[in-house]
């Protein structure tokens, strides 16, 4: 059967949604989706019906992402926004674009998947991120997020309520429903279930190096031995000296926090205090 024959004859649903087809080869199907209310969320099922032929055959990993943006009332069930203070749960089959900084959460459970937009400046701030077979994706290696991201854990060390397995003020990565008992067993586990955590950054020219000379207290100038692309207001760690930086007890009070202020030449770092 040639594609002119099948125009008008193959029908495409996304999780239940229809979606228009527009366009097809022998190899490929383009369609436009309709609209999907917040209260259906369903986990992303592709079906493609040819008539006179039936369904074709469709992988269990084949996805498809519909995006929500966060700062979208259409996004959240009652057109309600998250507050600070609420729990944020994303079920499975739902995929949020970060698009503007989050309040202070108590919990974000994340079992669907949340992207940070590449294009702004983005906090995340909550007492418990979890999750449960679902993806935090900050960039990716091929396209890495260049803007700044940051991530806050709230809580206290002595009073925040620690979840069970997973602890207090916390950042966890599972794979949902599968025991500890069967996780080594070999079976395939669906893409969907495993939890991912990708954070990709800026691409640079290293993340540490050694120091070409001794760097000495009272001095706000670091030498370092490789070329640098360090660049104003990152945070340096400097160590004591080598035999202590290869050692596993490094006592906490021979490292020291320092910001740059300029990189001069790629070996020179000025720094906002002195040493």
């Amino acid at each position: 059967m040639s594609m002119e024959d099948l125009s008008g004859r193959v029908y495409i649903t996304l999780s239940g949604v229809p979606c228009a087809v527009y366009w097809l080869n022998a190899t490929q199907v383009q369609c436009i989706t309709g609209p999907r209310p917040p209260e259906y969320v369903t986990v992303s099922v592709v079906k493609v019906l040819v008539e006179g032929y039936g369904w074709a055959l469709i992988d269990d990993d084949a996805e498809f992402l519909y995006v929500d943006k966060w700062s979208a009332l259409t996004s959240w069930l009652n057109q309600e926004p998250p507050l600070e203070g609420d729990l944020v749960y994303i079920p499975d089959g739902q995929v949020i674009l970060l698009d503007i900084n989050t309040p202070i959460l108590t919990a974000l459970i994340i079992e669907g998947a949340l992207y940070f937009d590449r294009t702004k400046n983005l906090t995340l701030d909550a007492s418990y991120i979890f999750i449960n077979g679902g993806l935090l994706q900050v960039g990716t290696a091929e396209d890495p997020f260049e803007n700044h991201a940051t991530i806050t854990l709230h809580g206290d060390r002595y009073k925040t309520i620690e979840l069970p397995h997973i602890g207090a003020k916390v950042l966890a990565v599972a794979t949902k429903g599968v025991p500890m008992a069967n996780a080594d067993t070999g079976m395939r586990i669906p893409s969907r279930y495993v939890g991912q955590l990708e954070i990709h950054g800026k691409k640079r020219l290293r993340t540490w190096t050694n120091l070409n000379e001794t760097a000495y207290a009272g001095s706000n100038i670091i030498v370092t031995a490789e070329p640098v692309d360090f660049a104003p207001g990152e945070l340096l760690v400097v160590p004591g000296t080598e035999a202590h930086a290869r050692s596993f007890d490094l006592p906490f009070w021979e490292i020291e926090e320092v910001v740059v202020l300029k990189n001069l030449d790629g070996h020179r770092i000025v720094l906002t205090a002195p040493l």
